[in-house]
């Protein structure tokens, strides 16, 4: 509200009053939206923390986040990882697009400059586990890591019809360079495989 226009606001100790009580009520607002939700997420994670050891139980995050940190130990963790390469001399990792970078971190960690074979099989245009954890960018970040060499293509699609994955070539061939939006996820046209062809299906 304001005052007309010739006229004098009034002036009274309620007034003042009334606009004090405003500015204290917008930052009471503040305060509820902003800072206790973070004392709270705060508490419930240190909470959480200190109930867990008291029951002696741990979640699989609380796994994969413990071997993170205990590898990048500053006095225990370069024992930790060679004892790992040497009980594990190699590693395969299927599904390797369904990973998060809490765990590509840790085979980094493990197999870096160690000499020792890995394998990180997967495809990113399958990766569909984000609601669990998963993240595609670990997926990426590994591609990144990985020299042109050693990285390898299954062309050759055994599962599906050679009708079905010639319409699929030709959809996603057209749509242009970046068909999966980032670059390190390019299209291969697939291959049928000799020998699948099958008799077609008729719904009548």
């Amino acid at each position: 509200a304001s005052t007309n226009k010739g006229k004098a606001t009034p002036q009274h100790p309620f007034f003042d009053a009334c606009a004090t009580l405003q500015t204290a009520c917008e930052a009471l607002v503040d305060y509820c939206r902003h800072q206790i939700p973070v004392k709270l997420l705060a508490y419930c994670n240190t909470e959480l923390a200190v109930r867990k050891r008291r029951q002696q139980l741990q979640s699989y995050d609380d796994l994969l986040l413990d071997l993170h940190a205990a590898l990048r130990h500053p006095r225990q963790g370069a024992a930790l990882v060679d004892t790992l390469r040497h009980r594990y001399a190699a590693a395969l990792i299927d599904e390797f697009q369904d990973t998060d970078p809490v765990q590509y971190a840790i085979f980094r960690d493990i197999y870096t400059d160690a000499g020792k074979p890995v394998f990180l099989v997967g495809d990113p245009k399958q990766a569909i586990y984000s609601f669990r954890g998963a993240d595609i960018f670990a997926y990426l970040a590994a591609r990144n890591d990985t020299p042109d060499a050693n990285r390898h293509t299954l062309d050759v699609n055994w599962r599906s019809d050679p009708h079905l994955l010639t319409a699929l070539n030709a959809v996603f061939g057209a749509v242009g360079d970046q068909p999966f939006l980032f670059d390190g996820i390019p299209f291969h046209p697939a291959i049928p495989a000799d020998g699948k062809q099958r008799e077609p299906l008729w719904i009548q």
